[in-house]
């Protein structure tokens, strides 16, 4: 364990070897501080080498039933959650930053999902550029 900088947290030049986990005891701030990470990032604050930050959290019931990439993006339209899905893995995940907040509360068939449709994203080394921080 060692301290790093947001900016280090979103750096996505070294792809899947930047997993990175968020770990500390309930109401420590963890979500908080992603939160605050996606505001300013969404309002062009920080971070523009991140060109799409998705947030993933165990509160959005969603999570719980998806079944691939295009089911973790938040849009209405099934075809824009495609196209997006697609544009992810055609640049490898390059720019994008997973953020998956509050991983614990996710029910055991919803991180069995999740890890397989990830999982295999990498293994055919569609995501190899993204970058994901765990809390």
């Amino acid at each position: 364990q060692h301290s790093i900088s947001i900016s280090e947290v979103l750096d996505t030049s070294q792809g899947a070897d930047n997993i990175i986990s968020l770990v500390g005891k309930p109401g420590s701030g963890k979500s908080t501080l992603v939160w605050y990470m996606c505001q300013k990032w969404a309002k062009s604050e920080y971070y523009h080498h991140v060109k799409i930050l998705l947030l993933i959290s165990s509160r959005d019931l969603s999570v719980h039933k998806a079944k691939c990439l295009a089911d973790y993006i938040p849009h209405p339209s099934r075809q824009v959650r495609d196209i997006i899905a697609i544009n992810i893995c055609s640049n490898k995940g390059e720019g994008v930053v997973f953020v998956v907040d509050d991983w614990s509360e996710i029910s055991v068939h919803a991180l069995i999902a999740f890890l397989n449709v990830f999982d295999s994203c990498l293994e055919g080394n569609e995501l190899s550029k993204a970058s994901m921080l765990v809390v």
